[in-house]
């Protein structure tokens, strides 16, 4: 029996990020497909229930998983190959600086986490301003499986704030998504990284919310 299970089977297990204007309500379920525009919207509100927040972990690992692999599977055209990993290594950083928690980029193996860019339909993708990217989220509180995040390949991905309305800051995106991937929800708390809305002048953990949630399953750094 296989030590890990690839949750990657339908949207309905991810969590969404998207900056079109029209104004999708959350899921109710934990782990129900969550879409988030640029601005908060009026039919906006938190799962009938309480979000459970699951983590890393495993039979052998005591106090949890702390130190996790991740395998970039493909890439956007926006920049070179060497400028991608960076920027997701930085994206990956910004939480191991507030939280006991590493990362290692490996290049085959059993990586916990995978990382890729599609703009297939049934991958929710393909239309610029919508669906930005998605991320899975641990289902148990001691999950030892792996793990997908995917980017929609259609957007004009930036690495600094945009200028134009239409780029996307790519750290600001995927930094959030990470969060995802560590076991937390989204928050209510505008100032959050993990607010539900995309904004591009928050691309790291934040005093509120964020780094007391993320510290709480993992522990301080």
């Amino acid at each position: 029996m296989q030590r890990r299970t690839i949750l990657k089977s339908a949207l309905a297990g991810m969590f969404g990020l998207t900056i079109g204007t029209t104004k999708t309500s959350m899921g109710n379920g934990i782990l129900q497909e969550r879409k988030c525009n640029r601005e908060c919207s009026t039919s906006f509100r938190e799962d009938s229930r309480p979000f459970r927040p699951d983590k890393w972990g495993g039979p052998n690992t005591k106090g949890g998983h702390t130190h996790l692999q991740y395998y970039i599977d493909s890439r956007g055209n926006d920049f070179e190959e060497s400028v991608w990993d960076l920027e997701i290594e930085k994206s990956f950083n910004c939480w191991t600086k507030v939280a006991n928690l590493s990362f290692e980029k490996v290049d085959g193996g059993e990586p916990d986490i995978f990382i890729g860019f599609s703009r297939r339909k049934r991958s929710g993708f393909g239309k610029s301003g919508d669906v930005l990217a998605w991320a899975e989220l641990p289902s148990n509180r001691n999950y030892d499986g792996q793990l997908w995040t995917m980017f929609d390949s259609v957007e004009n991905w930036t690495l600094e704030r945009p200028e134009e309305e239409s780029g996307v800051l790519f750290r600001a995106v995927a930094a959030h998504e990470i969060g995802h991937l560590l076991g937390l929800g989204h928050s209510r708390y505008e100032s959050a990284l993990m607010y539900p809305y995309y904004r591009d002048n928050i691309e790291t953990p934040q005093e509120q919310d964020d780094i007391p949630r993320i510290q709480r399953l993992y522990g301080e750094r």
